[in-house]
């Protein structure tokens, strides 16, 4: 079974494509200018330079800004909540087979808010 969820193929500003795959290890991107400091060349045996993958401290890959991040900033007050798991900043969802629901105890917690 793949930990793979999703892959997009977007164009950044100046017309560069972006070949980015949602990875539960972090996301994989192409980026012949360099991975940055919160990821590294991504294993595997095509060996790809362009290809890069973000640590798991950093996991989500945004092309808007071309960097791995750890949270969203611009969603600070959202806090996605498990029973018995850490808290996510980016919830990683796989999506349920038809019939199923996909976390049964989960809920989005919102501090701050009036």
């Amino acid at each position: 079974m793949s930990a793979r969820t999703s892959t997009s193929a977007v164009v950044a500003d100046g017309g560069v494509d972006l070949d980015v795959s949602r990875h539960h290890g972090g996301d994989l991107f192409r980026d012949c200018g360099g991975c940055g400091p919160d990821a590294s060349q991504a294993p595997g045996g095509d060996n790809d330079e362009c290809r890069c993958q973000c640590a798991p401290s950093h996991h989500t890959y945004r092309e808007d800004i071309r960097t791995c991040v750890r949270d969203l900033g611009e969603c600070r007050l959202g806090a996605f909540v498990r029973p018995g798991a850490p808290m996510e900043q980016i919830p990683l969802v796989f999506l349920p087979l038809a019939g199923q629901i996909v976390h049964p105890g989960a809920h989005l917690s919102l501090t701050g808010k009036q």
